[in-house]
Parts: C-alpha cells; sequence; structure tokens
C-alpha cells in the first residue's frame, strides 16, 4: 500500500490530527515505530510550523522527511526535497516512487528531469536555489524539506542553501542534520521570514547504533571484501570531482561479481531469453541483441570491465554464446537473431579494438544472422551516435574490417553516422557492408526508402546530424522527432502534408509568404503541396534566414543542407521565390486587396539583455555575430552568454575559438 492511498479522501477532513494518525498507520503497516524525536518532528510539521531537526545519524531523519511530503500532498502543496549530490537524489527519488506511486514524484538534478511537475521533487540543492532566484516568491514550492542542512556553511556550495531561505518566504522548511551545533539564529530567521512558527527538534540518542572500523588496506580491496561479505551498497565519498572520477575508473576492474552468482547470470541468460520469446509471439521476425556500448554483454568482451578470474573472465565471449544459444534454442532456426557488436571501444590501453574484434566477429559469426557493426565504450559514449561534429561514416573503415573478418558467414550491417544515400550506396557497392543502417536518415525523412525505389533520392530531406529531437538515450524520454521534420514521432496526431491536397472543385488559393527562412520555406512546400500558389519574398539576398548564419563553425556546416532541400523542394513544387525583396506595409496591404493570403514567417527578434557594469561593454546578439564573422567583434575576450543552455551558445562559442578568439561561456545550464 502506497501512503497516498491513506490520505483522507474529502480535503475537509485532512486536519492535523487526521494527517499525523494516517502517517502513523502507515508506519506502523512497514513494521516501525516512530522514536519520540520523529514523533514531535512530524506533528510540529503537520501543524504547519517550520522545524529544525538536529539529531544523530541513524535516527530516522528520512522517514520524517517522508511524513512532511504526505503533509504537503494532503495541503496540495509542492514538496521539494534537496539532497547535495546526484547519487543521493536519485537514491531518495526511487525511494519516494516505491512509498508516493511514481506518478506523484518527480527529479531535478539539472542534467535530468523526470516527471518534472510532480507534486514531490527531488533534487539537488542547487536546482532548487536556481528556481529560487529566477521565481523568487511566485514559486509553486509550498514545502522545502533540505537534507545534509549544515552544508550551508560550505564556502564554495553553501549559497545553494542559503538561497531558497532568503528567497521562498511562502514555503514551509524542514532543516534536516546530524551536525547543526546552535540553531537559534536559524530558528528566529525562520520564523521571522516565513510568519511560521520554527520548531527545533534535537537529540543527542541515537536509537540504532552506528558500527564503524578503519582499515589501512587499499581501498579496492576493502572494497571486494565489503562485496565478499555483502555489505553493499557503498558509497565512496570524494571531495572533489575530479577525484571522483579519477577513482571510478581507477576501480572499472574490481570484480564486483563471483563465482557464486551464477543464478544471477542464469537470471540475465533467461531475460534475453523471454524477450526474445516475447518478439516472436508478436509476429516479429526477429530480434537484435545488444552487445553495443551501453550493454551488459560489451563488458564482459571488454578487459576494461572484465577483470574476472573465472572461467567468463578466462573467455569474455563465454556469456554471449551462452545468451545466443540460449535464444536461438527458444526461437528455433527460422527466427532471425541479430547482434549488435562494438567493434572498437577506443579505449585500446585495456578495451576491445578492432583487432582483437576481428577474432570476436569469427568467433560468433555461425550462431547470428546478421551483425551490426558499432563503436563505443564507457569512455566514449558520444562515439555511438556522433553529432555533424564528427564526418558521416564514420564506421566505413570498422565495418569493412569486420566483414573480411567474418568472411561470408553472416551479413555485415553498416552504421553509423550514414545519413546519405549515395553514401549508402557506394558502401553496398564497394563491399564495406552487405547492409546499412540509416537511422536518423528515416527519422529525417520517413518516406527515404520510397523516395529511392522510386528513383527520387534527390528528393530525400537531409539530415543534419544535431542530435536535438532524435536522441534516444534521454532519460527525461522525450518523443523521438526531428528539427527538420517535426511530424517524426507525431505521426497519429499531426496532419500529413503530403497527402493534404486541396479537395476536388475547390480553386486554389493564391497565398504570399514574407520570409524565406526555414519556416517561410516549409510553411510555402506545404502550401503548395495542397495545390495552392505560393510566392516568397525575401528582405535579403538568399533564402534560409537565421539557419543559413548558423550554418558555420565546428559541426554546423551541415545545417545549410536542410535550407538547400527546402529551398529545392519549393523551386520543384513550382513556388516563387523572390530574394532582395522588402515587403513593406504598403505591398501587404496590396496583397491582400489583390484576394491574396498573407503569412508573416519573419522569424523573432533577440531579447534585450543589458549586461552589468558601466554600460561600456558591446552587446552583439548571436545572429548578428555570425552574420558579421568573428572579424567584426570588437578586439579583446569574447563572453558568449547563454541563458537557456542550448546548442546555440556552444555552437557560437565553437566558431569564435576556432577563430582564435579568447571564450568564455556563461550559463545557467549546470552542465
Amino acid at each position: 500500500m502506497t501512503l497516498t492511498e491513506l490520505l483522507p479522501p474529502s480535503p475537509q477532513d485532512r486536519d492535523a490530527d487526521s494527517l499525523y494518525d494516517a502517517f502513523a498507520t502507515w508506519v506502523g503497516l512497514q513494521g516501525i515505530t516512530l522514536y519520540p524525536a520523529q514523533e514531535e518532528a512530524v506533528i510540529e510539521i503537520m501543524t504547519g510550523s517550520n522545524v529544525i531537526l538536529s539529531t544523530p545519524t541513524g535516527s530516522g531523519k528520512t522517514l520524517v522527511a517522508t511524513g512532511a511530503h504526505f503533509a504537503a500532498m494532503a495541503q496540495g502543496k509542492r514538496t521539494y526535497y534537496t539532497a547535495p549530490i546526484k547519487a543521493l537524489v536519485s537514491e531518495k527519488f526511487f525511494a519516494l516512487c516505491d512509498i508516493f506511486g511514481a506518478a506523484n514524484v518527480g527529479m531535478l538534478t539539472g542534467d535530468a528531469s523526470v516527471n518534472g511537475k510532480a507534486p514531490i521533487i527531488c533534487c539537488t540543492a542547487e536546482v532548487l536555489a536556481n528556481i529560487a532566484l529566477r521565481q523568487g516568491a511566485g514559486a509553486d514550492i509550498g514545502q522545502v524539506v533540505m537534507d545534509e542542512f549544515h552544508f550551508y556553511a560550505e564556502p564554495d556550495r553553501g549559497w545553494a542553501w542559503q538561497v531558497p531561505i532568503l528567497e521562498l518566504p511562502q514555503a514551509q522548511f524542514v532543516l534536516m542534520s546530524a551536525t547543526l551545533g546552535d540553531v537559534d539564529r536559524f530558528q528566529s530567521d525562520l520564523t521571522r521570514r516565513t510568519g511560521r512558527t520554527t520548531a527545533v527538534v534535537a537529540s543527542v540518542e541515537r536509537p540504532v547504533p552506528l558500527g564503524y572500523s578503519y582499515a589501512m588496506t587499499p581501498l579496492h580491496e576493502t572494497l571486494e571484501e565489503l562485496l565478499a561479505t555483502h555489505q553493499a551498497p557503498i558509497y565512496v565519498v570524494h571531495f572533489t570531482q575530479a577525484s571522483a572520477l579519477e577513482r571510478a575508473q581507477a576501480l572499472m576492474s574490481i570484480n564486483v561479481c563471483t563465482r557464486a552468482e551464477k543464478d544471477e547470470i542464469a537470471a540475465l541468460i533467461g531475460g534475453f531469453v523471454s524477450a526474445a520469446r516475447a518478439a516472436a509471439d508478436a509476429g516479429l521476425d526477429g530480434v537484435e541483441l545488444d552487445a553495443g556500448p551501453l550493454s551488459v554483454l560489451r563488458q564482459f568482451h571488454s578487459g576494461l570491465t572484465n577483470q574476472r578470474d573465472d572461467a567468463y573472465g578466462e573467455d569474455r565471449l563465454a556469456l554471449t554464446r551462452e545468451v545466443l544459444d540460449a535464444v536461438r534454442a527458444a526461437v528455433g532456426p527460422d527466427f532471425l537473431v541479430g547482434l549488435r557488436l562494438s567493434c572498437d571501444e577506443l579505449a585500446p590501453w585495456a578495451g576491445v579494438t578492432p583487432e582483437h574484434d576481428a577474432e570476436q566477429v569469427a568467433a560468433l559469426a555461425d550462431r547470428i544472422d546478421l551483425l551490426v557493426v558499432v563503436r563505443g565504450g564507457p569512455y566514449s559514449a558520444t562515439a555511438y551516435r556522433p553529432d555533424a561534429h564528427t564526418p558521416a561514416g564514420v564506421n566505413l573503415e570498422l565495418c569493412a574490417a569486420m566483414r573480411r573478418a567474418a568472411d561470408g558467414q553472416v551479413p555485415v550491417v553498416l552504421q553509423g553516422s550514414v545519413v546519405d544515400v549515395a553514401m549508402a550506396e557506394r558502401a553496398l557497392g564497394d563491399g564495406t557492408a552487405d547492409l546499412v543502417e540509416m537511422t536518423r536518415a528515416q527519422i529525417a525523412d520517413p518516406r527515404l526508402v520510397a523516395k529511392v525505389r522510386a528513383g527520387r533520392a534527390g528528393e530525400v530531406r537531409p539530415c543534419i546530424l544535431c542530435n536535438q529531437a532524435c536522441r534516444v538515450r534521454d532519460n527525461r524520454n522525450p518523443l523521438v522527432s526531428c528539427v527538420g521534420e517535426p511530424r517524426s514521432g507525431h505521426e497519429t496526431v499531426d496532419v500529413d502534408p503530403e497527402a493534404a491536397i486541396v479537395p476536388t472543385g475547390e480553386a486554389p488559393d493564391d497565398i504570399l509568404v514574407v520570409g524565406a527562412g526555414p519556416a517561410g520555406l516549409e510553411c510555402a512546400r506545404v502550401l503548395a503541396l495542397r495545390g495552392h500558389r505560393v510566392r516568397v519574398v525575401e528582405r535579403t539576398d538568399r533564402a534560409g534566414g537565421a539557419l543559413r548564419a548558423a550554418a558555420v563553425g565546428p559541426g554546423r556546416e551541415r545545417l545549410a543542407d536542410l535550407v538547400d532541400w527546402l529551398e529545392a523542394a519549393c523551386q520543384r513544387l513550382g513556388v516563387t521565390i523572390e530574394t532582395g525583396t522588402d515587403a513593406s506595409a504598403a505591398t501587404l496591404d496590396e496583397a491582400r486587396a489583390g484576394g491574396w493570403t498573407v503569412v508573416l514567417a519573419t522569424g523573432g527578434r533577440p531579447a534585450p539583455f543589458e549586461p552589468p557594469g558601466d554600460g561600456t561593454v558591446a552587446v552583439v546578439d548571436a545572429a548578428s555575430a555570425l552574420a558579421g564573422g568573428p572579424a567584426a567583434l570588437p578586439d579583446g575576450p569574447v563572453v558568449v552568454h547563454d541563458p537557456a543552455g542550448g546548442p546555440i551558445g556552444v555552437g557560437v562559442a565553437e566558431w569564435l575559438a576556432e577563430a582564435g578568439r579568447e571564450v568564455s561561456l556563461a550559463t545557467a545550464d549546470q552542465i
């Protein structure tokens, strides 16, 4: 039973006593009895007071936080639960999902957003502080529960614990820590700022003994001992991110699995088998098993991660063979079984290399019906689906080498930024591959195959490799779509422009589109597809608008391909495009008077920005900077101000740096 189910059904019945009784009932169902300090804190919270909970480690402050969230939900208030590190945020998020139901809990960590509009939000302190700075008393925040509040005094990060108290007077605060000391000033200040009574609940008694021990053995040996004695999970705390990353890399070789865990491996194999059977039962023709960069099978293949001293370490392909054999036995000989295989982890000191994987391909070829060659591993995640900074067809040579290793035993598939039909045809023609995977290309143009078959390859909408809307490895789980074909991912709700034509018997309209940027050209293209007569006027001497201007600098050149395609599509459909033509108010009035429908697609204007200082700093918007070039900017260092945290700021910064300018990027984005 979730705690949410114990909410009194009527808001009128949700007084403090009823809420406490419901919470205490749930606690009892968990086999728990509240400690006196917990009971006192929860009662104060239910009655609307701020609470400063200063009790020892192990005294159950997390349960008090749960009671606080319950009270906030009952009162229809949004509650934020902060922690100092992302790992703790994630841990609290999953725990609260079990308690309140996944629909009622969200998570924000700066680089991840899950169910961001939920009534209970788990987040890092910095995320809440940024919301408080932006929205202040107008923020939809009725309660703030801050764990590890002693970070308030930390020189570098303390601001994130201070700001919400200063900027959120509407919120009820629950401040928790085992090491607060004297809190009188917090008590009086919170009461003054929020208008609420502030209760201090303090105790020096630890209800549950806290065990500790000291060890002089190397860390990796200590961790292996803890794992062997079933004392996981284990948190290894570092004072800096750099040292944490260094330690994480050093611990990659720890063997966290033992021979006694073969039951878990059997369960893993069973999972592959169950999924394959489900696919076969659903009428599919085959499955592809994943041994790519993000898979558990690759971890067994690689010396980076497989340091086992058992049979799975001696033969790193053993688990993959067992999985393939078990799946084949379950689905039969006529069902296609493919394998997506990382053939280069780009970590030659210990990882899978093309030379090693040629041997792996030869060893696995007789067990599979299809081999998809991919690249990437734990140190090169972006190599799997690179953006336009990496040339298209990045895996051509790798695929050719693996096809030679397969020696005709299995068809080999080329993957890796193959977005041009001509490149795919060359790869098939010169023996690089037997098949070509074109995933992003078909998101950009779902009719790619039909157009090629009809001899219209030149009409295929280009993929510009921007990765802005088609990222499938995104823990926010957005729809997979495309900036050039926004109907992708929305096919069931968006009208297909190529299927919508002027109804028989109705005369087409005369339409004037002002602006030949991407929006204006797409508008003209769709209207022409529907049978209308379209004229486009553009003030500058070239179509393309801001997208054409943005097609400069590292990885941005392909942006111009989309503009070229739109312009060519319009021309094929008979759209008249007039550049160097300014559409005045009189021109528009004349067009309307002549029966023309007018569409304005002139784009937006940069938001005004006044930098701090004496007003002598030159401010140039991104579009103007791109149009004028680096030489048009004043001499000296350049600050790129990016309030959104998106590709525009990064692209401009890269472009200026490539031109030799000293560049700093200022953004609210934490990534």
